[in-house]
């Protein structure tokens, strides 16, 4: 992805997986903690499942995205299952 490609996520286009593979696209300081805490419950009996909760364009997907990459690039066994509900916006349920 080219400099200019990963301008125009900054101009509210939805985020793919390759803005969250691209390096010229900083993490948060979130996508650390969030991270840490994904690998520290790699052994657990239970598993986490973050859930990022926010105001529409505040970067929950980007983040999520950019977690993958970092847990995956950290452990490649690891599993993610990833749901992406392809709908259109003003059809999907919103939560009351």
């Amino acid at each position: 992805m080219t400099p200019e490609e990963a301008g125009r996520f900054f101009d509210g286009a939805e985020p793919e997986w390759a803005h969250a593979l691209c390096p010229h696209l900083p993490r948060r300081a979130l996508i650390a903690g969030l991270v840490g805490r994904v690998l520290a419950h790699r052994s657990a009996e239970r598993r986490l499942a973050p859930l990022l909760i926010g105001p529409g364009g505040e970067g929950k997907t980007m983040a999520l995205r950019q977690t993958v990459v970092d847990c995956l690039a950290a452990d490649p066994n690891l599993r993610v299952l990833w749901r992406a509900d392809k709908r259109p916006p003003s059809t999907r349920r919103r939560l009351p």
